[in-house]
């Protein structure tokens, strides 16, 4: 049986083989059915064993997302406020306040607690980051007891990084030699969090060679040189698929079949990371290597440009252009870090302070936004005539460009409850971000997702920010988003009607007491015609008065007080405001249980029914005209 055709087409089994790693488990057997048949129809029936087969191989388990069970487990990597231990193929997560000892045996006398999942439409979460990697629980204890610890080489490094009295050289050591610690050093969060600075490694030490070795000699040296660092820094994606491209190098084959077997070898091993920059991005790079020379360059702009707006929610101009650059500068500083190792005295804070400087400028130039939006498909439109087109990639990084520098991804108004686990965050969006409101900021431990939610939708400038009240699961990131979003109008006490763009806020609450949740800022407000009631954490005594003031008040959306408590949403408040849609925003892993049986109970008596973004993720009302459609991450969709 011969493989002539499946290598012949291994770019089409790639992607097909992409395909199927996205596919939820529900949808695999149907996916490889229908796999199998394009496949057929495609090429031919003879090797479609193979994509069968690889299909399988991708899907089974690396590691083990059960509750662990062990007694026992190993320092396996550390960063600079939390640490992963591993027992088999169990991985958890510990925090501390130091980074542990590498390679240190720990006794398991905790609790293990399964990590949130956050879902939301945009947030590239620290749980979703950690479930690639396969960390499902997080281990709680009061006092880590070690077994035992190896004196491995990285333990020694570490231990030698640890006689560093300077707080601000330790930090850059740390993230330079073992890509942890501070994210606002020079090469930014996606290159710490993917590995590139692991790479920034194997892209210096080739280039030195290259003054010295031949071709050949030059990458026995880097395969050699990659073993060590994947000894170092353990089953690192990026380490392991810069071996396989290097050990593919080393045959005769065409550029586009080493692409191939490249990104199926990475597949299989490293199924959870397909959505990764520390595989998505090496990808853009080899598949625009057998691009024409003329193509080449506007091929990776955009690829860079629409990866960095899908992950990252921004598109950093310099960082596209200049990325090989910003590795090979990456390497020398983790050269420099490594010598001051040796020579202490060699340590400079200015020059760290240059770094955090250049991460400042890079940062600056920035355009937020992501492809992700109803403004999408209007994109997709445009982008076909253009196809068949001369210069079709120059045009393409043009119109992704104009489309995100003016926010026409998300062109239409929008009023987001942002999933911010037990806490409150509401965004309000006049069109083309004409006025941006926010509700509540949530607790701190949850400023990423509502820095996504914000940065998705090219949120630059915040009009008006409202804080209901000074529970840190509402205030929690007042100051940063001040900072981040530039805040023209921040509201913390009660004002009665604040004006903002075309709208109007009416605060309904006025009481003033000791009580933080009594007397918390109550938001009326209509939008497109859909008017909305924000009750906060308001309790029953402040929802009597309220509808005691306002006898006929209704509302469309409720979004419930107190995270859906039964503390709120009387029978009486209730039965006044007669909502079409209670919102509930509470966390999955809430001591308090919210929302209460007794809050649910009163809801379903008078048939209203409601989201949580517990288990719905973010709910988003967008209005489109007199059209009003909520989405849900969770999937969900009506007409309101």
């Amino acid at each position: 049986m011969s493989l002539k055709s499946f290598r012949e087409n291994i770019l089409l089994a790639s992607f097909l083989l992409f395909v199927s790693v996205l596919l939820p488990e529900s949808m695999r057997l149907t996916g490889m059915v229908l796999i199998g048949f394009f496949w057929i129809y495609r090429v031919s029936v003879k090797d479609v064993w193979i994509i069968v087969l690889l299909c399988i191989l991708a899907w089974i388990p690396i590691y083990s997302y059960e509750e662990p069970e062990c007694t026992e487990a190993r320092v396996t990597e550390v960063h600079r406020s939390y640490s992963v231990i591993s027992q088999g193929r169990n991985r958890m997560l510990v925090y501390s306040q130091t980074p542990l000892p590498y390679d240190a045996g720990i006794e398991l006398n905790g609790s293990f607690t399964k990590i949130e999942q956050q879902h939301s439409f945009f947030g590239f979460d620290f749980a979703s980051y950690l479930l690639q990697r396969g960390i499902a629980y997080e281990y709680e204890t009061d006092s880590i007891r070690f077994t035992d610890q190896k004196k491995t080489l990285r333990h020694s490094v570490q231990s030698r990084i640890e006689t560093i009295e300077d707080p601000e050289v330790k930090a850059f050591l740390y993230q330079m030699i073992f890509s942890c610690g501070d994210e606002e050093m020079l090469t930014g969060s996606f290159l710490i969090r993917s590995g590139f600075s692991f790479a920034a490694y194997m892209r210096l030490f080739d280039g030195l060679l290259s003054f010295f070795l031949d071709d050949k000699k030059r990458r026995k040296a880097g395969i050699c040189f990659n073993l060590f660092l994947i000894f170092f820094y353990g089953w690192r994606m990026i380490l392991v698929s810069s071996l396989i491209y290097r050990l593919l190098s080393m045959r005769e084959m065409e550029k586009e079949e080493r692409c191939g077997f490249w990104m199926i070898f990475c597949m299989i091993l490293f199924h959870q990371e397909v959505l990764s920059a520390g595989f998505l991005i090496p990808a853009v790079y080899r598949i625009s290597s057998f691009q024409k020379k003329e193509k080449r360059f506007w091929f990776r702009q955009f690829a860079m440009s629409a990866l960095s707006s899908l992950l990252f929610h921004a598109w950093q101009p310099l960082h596209s252009l200049f990325f090989p650059y910003i590795l090979t500068c990456s390497g020398i500083l983790a050269v420099y870090a490594l010598f001051i190792l040796v020579v202490p005295s060699a340590a400079s804070v200015p020059i760290i302070h240059i770094i955090n400087s250049f991460s400042l400028i890079t940062d600056a130039f920035s355009i937020k936004g992501s492809m992700i939006g109803l403004g999408l498909p209007l994109f997709l439109i445009l982008l076909y005539p253009l196809y068949r087109t001369e210069h079709f990639e120059k045009k393409a990084c043009a119109l992704l460009w104009f489309f995100l520098l003016s926010g026409l991804f998300h062109p239409f108004a929008e009023v987001c409850f942002i999933n911010v686990g037990q806490g409150d965050s509401i965004l309000i969006r006049e069109p083309f971000n004409l006025c941006n409101i926010v509700i509540d900021t949530g607790k701190p431990n949850r400023y990423s997702s509502v820095q996504s939610a914000l940065d998705a939708r090219s949120v630059y400038i915040v009009d008006t920010m409202f804080i209901t009240h000074m529970d840190s699961d509402h205030s929690g990131n007042m100051e940063a988003v001040k900072k981040d979003y530039h805040v023209r109008n921040v509201i913390t006490e009660h004002q009665g009607t604040t004006y903002c763009g075309m709208m109007e806020f009416h605060d309904l609450n006025s009481i003033k007491e000791e009580d933080e949740n009594r007397s918390s800022i109550v938001l009326w407000f209509q939008m497109n015609r859909l008017s909305f009631l924000m009750m906060g954490d308001a309790d029953q005594t402040a929802e009597e008065k309220i509808i005691g003031k306002y006898g006929n008040l209704k509302c469309d959306i409720l979004k419930l007080s107190h995270h859906g408590s039964a503390t709120g949403s009387c029978d009486r408040f209730l039965d006044t405001v007669r909502p079409d849609i209670g919102i509930v925003s509470s966390g999955a892993y809430s001591i308090y249980h919210h929302p209460s049986p007794e809050t649910v109970q009163r809801m379903l008596k008078r048939h209203i029914p409601y989201l949580d973004t517990k288990t719905a993720g973010d709910i988003s009302i967008v209005m489109i005209g007199p059209l009003r459609v909520l989405i849900a991450s969770d999937g969900t969709i009506a007409l309101v």
